[in-house]
């Protein structure tokens, strides 16, 4: 049987490849290391990371859910699987992933900015409202948790409040033309001249 440093060090080899933007060539690397340690949680999660890095979801997702074998306690595996499940087009899985690392890690707003994104793509409206709601309270100034939470609001019928969420997402990022162009168009929908601020 293969000593555990083994492993170690054929970690280390993959991260130094994968900083010289070589994660295909660390892929096997980290294959090898999980074959020698097959318990390694870090070297699952190196390959995961390395796959996905390269496009090799389906090799990306398999790590990930080890990593979620080996150590559930662990908010990290589950999102980084829920991020590779949706790439993958598994949003049911991946909404499933992203819940638990919620779940584990309630305070940790990438954890809801995430799992907001998949409910919206799921077309799980009143389900990622709270969730963008939640990420806006844990990180007040980030705009993009108030521009998510704003985007939603109008598909529940509430227009004039996801105004008011897009102007203090504008007033965060007011160089985002993007945020601008949707306060304008929202404000034209809604009747009101959005011109002045």
């Amino acid at each position: 049987a293969a000593a555990p440093s083994d492993a170690s060090a054929l970690c280390r080899a993959g991260m130094i490849l994968v900083r010289a933007k070589q994660s295909d060539r660390a892929i096997s690397l980290f294959q090898r290391a999980v074959e020698r340690q097959p318990g390694n949680a870090t070297a699952w999660f190196l390959l995961g990371e390395a796959a996905n890095a390269s496009d090799e979801l389906e090799l990306s997702a398999r790590a990930f859910r080890k990593v979620t074998e080996l150590r559930p306690e662990l908010s990290v595996g589950f999102a980084n699987l829920g991020v590779v499940e949706r790439r993958l087009g598994a949003l049911s899985t991946a909404i499933r992933a992203q819940r638990e690392a919620v779940r584990l890690e309630p305070g940790l707003a990438a954890h809801h900015a995430a799992l907001g994104a998949t409910l919206h793509q799921a077309r799980m409206i009143e389900e990622a409202l709270p969730v963008h709601r939640r990420h806006a309270i844990l990180k007040p100034s980030d705009p993009s948790a108030l521009f998510n939470a704003a985007i939603s609001m109008p598909l529940l019928g509430a227009r004039e409040v996801g105004l008011v969420l897009m102007r203090r997402a504008a007033v965060l990022d007011p160089s985002s033309a993007g945020i601008w162009v949707r306060v304008a168009r929202l404000g034209r929908r809604i009747g009101r001249a959005e011109a002045r601020f």
